[in-house]
């Protein structure tokens, strides 16, 4: 092999590293600030697929968003554990019971398709007594991504002006990533020569 081959081939071999999306570790924890993440449509609770329009209200206008890997996850409330930020959120300054412990996850990649909805409590005069219901200590789903898709995370709300807390969600993945076969420069050009020889030969079967 040439020096000039193999620098083209290390070449070739780095842009498919580099192509390749950033994969979330077995367990990673997702803060859900409600002063800066809701969608438009939250009157409904979105179907799964259904397209929803995200509120993005953080500072730069950036989307709470998540990179995965295709495979199968499974969602739970991180309350408690290291690094998560929030127990449950205020969705109104108004009322008295106005706390609340619910979240949404849209697929970016396919023009923000709700994945899951998650909802474990009921109304709260505080975080605490939201935090306090079983529903959202034990909340527990799994979603299934068929390619790798980036998620945005969000809560059930369209005005967030006067929101107060969030939600915290500890995403695992608990499938196996679904195996797709890369080719090596090397093996891309064999497989071209392959096609080119066999339509030589159905040509020159049907001219025979």
């Amino acid at each position: 092999m040439t020096l000039r081959s193999r620098s083209l081939r290390i070449t070739a071999l780095l842009a498919i590293v580099l192509a390749a999306p950033v994969v979330a570790p077995a367990g990673v924890i997702v803060n859900i600030d409600a002063r800066y993440y809701g969608y438009a449509e939250s009157a409904t609770i979105p179907a799964v697929g259904e397209v929803v329009t995200p509120v993005v209200d953080a500072p730069g206008g950036l989307a709470n968003q998540l990179i995965l890997t295709a495979g199968t996850y499974k969602v739970t409330n991180a309350s408690g554990e290291f690094g998560a930020l929030f127990d449950a959120f205020r969705f109104n300054v108004s009322t008295g019971e106005s706390w609340v412990w619910n979240f949404l996850i849209t697929n970016a990649s396919e023009g923000n398709k709700a994945v899951l909805f998650g909802e474990g409590s009921g109304l709260g005069a505080t975080a605490e007594d939201v935090a306090a219901q079983s529903a959202v200590q034990d909340y527990s789903a799994t979603f299934t991504l068929t390619k790798n898709a980036a998620l945005n995370f969000m809560i059930r709300d369209y005005y967030l002006g006067d929101n107060a807390g969030g939600v915290s969600l500890l995403i695992q993945q608990v499938g196996p990533i679904i195996p797709v076969a890369v080719p090596e420069p090397t093996g891309l050009v064999l497989l071209g020569v392959g096609s080119l020889l066999a339509a030589a030969t159905l040509v020159r079967r049907r001219s025979a």
